[in-house]
């Protein structure tokens, strides 16, 4: 069942919005779930950093592993236009 977009709440919006940000200024191809995380961990108000608070998960050594990784994903100087890796389907059990 394909995902409705306009049913995500305001911060899956702004998630969504700021991860393709970074994905862009930071030249690469696609939009990972790195790209995602690091946009949810930078939201003021979000849940995800409470969330991973609660289950003893540093958002501070988070957000630096997350950048790290960034760091190594290929650069894409060309023209073609930013994708998004994996699916917003969801599949039904096999």
């Amino acid at each position: 069942m394909p995902l409705d977009p306009n049913r995500w709440t305001q911060k899956t919006q702004e998630a969504l919005t700021e991860a393709q940000r970074l994905a862009e200024e930071n030249h690469h191809a696609e939009v990972s779930p790195a790209h995602l995380l690091l946009a949810a961990l930078s939201q003021d108000r979000g849940v995800t950093t409470p969330i991973l608070e609660q289950l003893d998960v540093a958002p501070a050594s988070l957000r630096a592993r997350l950048l790290e990784a960034l760091e190594r994903l290929p650069k894409n100087y060309g023209g073609s236009s930013l994708r998004y890796r994996g699916s917003c389907t969801r599949r039904s059990p096999g």
